[in-house]
């Protein structure tokens, strides 16, 4: 009999929140997008989870912090929802931030365009102009730049 995920501890819930976050990282380095788009889903199952719980709310917490990008954002989409003051940041920086040559440009593609779409979400903006964001992340203390978007209309 297979134990329903709400048994499982908020330790175990977190390794494998870890653990599928880590595949679907592989998987996008790799270009294989339909298994980066399982182990999403097991990343959210997980997380969804932890949310659930005031530990594993805690444990979010904590990862939001990471020094991993992809973990550290994975986390922050779901502190959003109650410590926005907290994962707004992580989000916005995630928009700005150099991830360097550790990441392929697939990896730092995701991380973008996820850290947008959770934005746009929370802060109710349904343009998907990049420069709607500028005003309300200064407010969490991040400078966005302006973009022109003359050359395209």
């Amino acid at each position: 009999m297979t134990r329903a995920i709400s048994d499982l501890s908020a330790d175990v819930l977190r390794h494998r929140f870890l653990e599928y976050q880590e595949r679907q990282q592989a998987a996008i380095r790799a270009e294989d997008i339909p298994a980066a788009n399982r182990h999403a889903m097991k990343v959210k199952r997980y997380a969804d989870a932890l949310a659930a719980t005031p530990r594993g709310r805690d444990m979010l917490e904590e990862l939001a912090g990471s020094p991993l990008p992809f973990v550290r954002h994975r986390a922050a989409q779901w502190v959003v929802d109650w410590a926005p003051e907290l994962a707004v940041p992580v989000l916005g920086r995630h928009l700005i931030e150099d991830f360097g040559p550790d990441l392929s440009v697939d990896e730092r593609l995701e991380l973008r365009i996820s850290a947008k779409h959770s934005l746009y979400a929370f802060f109710g903006i349904r343009s998907f102009d990049h420069n709607d964001l500028i005003e309300p992340l200064k407010a969490y203390g991040i400078d966005l730049s302006y973009r022109d978007h003359s050359a395209w209309q």
